[in-house]
């Protein structure tokens, strides 16, 4: 069994961490092609992504302009 735990972040978690509104992230960002896939999807409105993933994109971003 693995030490490390995946932490799962929501839409509100995501925007908080980005710094942008909710509804900007629903709308916008997570329809981009590049925006990582939802690690769980439990239904159309409830959907987590790994914390890492996350970070790995806005990183990724960041370093693109």
């Amino acid at each position: 069994m693995s030490d490390q735990t995946v932490k799962l972040l929501n839409y509100t978690d995501i925007a908080k961490l980005l710094g942008v509104d909710r509804r900007y992230l629903v709308a916008k960002l997570s329809k981009k092609p590049d925006f990582p896939k939802p690690t769980l999807k439990v239904s159309r409105r409830t959907v987590w992504w790994s914390e890492k993933d996350i970070w790995d994109w806005a990183s990724k971003k960041a370093r693109q302009g």
